[in-house]
């Protein structure tokens, strides 16, 4: 259905820990790690608990509207900067948050930390965020999650988390994390010194779409949520059904772990949503999600991790 996509969500969430190890020798699970499954739209009622580039899908409580034809559309102003809202230090605003900004010599976020021994959901510091999963709510069981240890001769101390899932029937799911404050409300980050973001990716996928609407598996849908895009953390009004459509890319997975680059000045919407500028300054979250392909497999599964998460200038 040409110009009808069906906004999709993602509702409460739950601690979860476990998963195989997909390859690796895993580690002890950690729990502690938000979920996230759902109905329509982002809902403000949450429970505690190389590649080619293309455009975004997915939201926090929900991801984005799956199923409209058209190409993706790359809005102008994508990779623009932005003015800073802030600053680390700055006073709260209404809603708590702090504004932190990114610092050019703290590249990593998460992969090469492996705190006590044990690996966590946690980002690296300075950051302050941590991982969640996030899913449709229709698959055969809760979706594993779980903080993993790396143990190969490209790694040997490394971290690494896992989710799989199957059966699910409505877009799909995956995981992210919070580049400021919790999952279950995170605030801003600029990362106006940042180029972009770079995460090594393993796994497989079925039943999902890729660029320009298209099935394919193996592929998962790297968001970049920002406040312009989100409608339960930022400021995208929501009456019209179109916030969401979060600026990101098309990444291909394998057996082996391979390279996803992230770049900041190369993103775009998927284009069935409301066109937003996009702002380095005003980022909240980064998504990874394997996206059902309504046109195509009644279910979609996913069996994916994601390690050495970092940025690059």
């Amino acid at each position: 259905m040409a110009g009808s996509s069906p906004s999709v969500g993602q509702a409460g969430r739950a601690d979860f820990s476990g998963g195989g190890a997909l390859g690796d020798s895993a580690g002890p699970s950690t729990p502690g790690g938000g979920g996230r499954s759902g109905s329509e739209s982002e809902s403000p009622a949450l429970t505690a608990g190389g590649a080619p580039i293309n455009a975004g899908d997915g939201g926090h409580a929900g991801l984005d509207a799956l199923g409209g034809a058209g190409s993706d559309n790359l809005a102008s102003g994508a990779g623009a900067n932005g003015g800073s809202i802030g600053s680390a230090g700055s006073a709260p605003g209404a809603s708590g948050c702090v504004t932190r900004a990114g610092v050019a010599s703290a590249l990593s976020i998460y992969g090469n930390q492996d705190a006590g021994g044990a690996c966590s959901f946690k980002l690296a510091p300075p950051s302050s965020g941590t991982w969640f999963r996030t899913d449709d709510g229709t698959g055969q069981s809760p979706p594993s999650f779980s903080a993993e240890t790396r143990s190969d001769a490209s790694n040997a101390h490394g971290c690494y988390v896992h989710s799989s899932q199957s059966g699910a029937r409505d877009w799909g799911g995956g995981f992210g994390f919070a580049l400021n404050g919790s999952g279950d409300a995170p605030c801003p980050f600029d990362a106006t010194v940042y180029g972009g973001i770079v995460v090594l990716l393993k796994g497989s996928t079925r039943g999902t779409q890729g660029r320009d609407y298209q099935p394919q598996e193996n592929t998962v849908r790297v968001n970049v949520v920002t406040t312009e895009t989100s409608d339960l953390f930022g400021s995208c009004a929501s009456a019209d059904g179109k916030c969401n459509d979060h600026y990101g890319v098309w990444c291909s997975t394998t057996n082996d772990w391979a390279r996803c680059e992230v770049p900041f000045d190369r993103l775009s919407q998927r284009g069935w949503g409301a066109v937003k500028k996009f702002i380095k300054a005003d980022l909240l979250e980064i998504q990874i999600v394997a996206v059902r392909d309504p046109k195509g497999s009644a279910e979609t599964s996913w069996d994916l991790a994601a390690a050495n998460v970092a940025f690059y200038p």
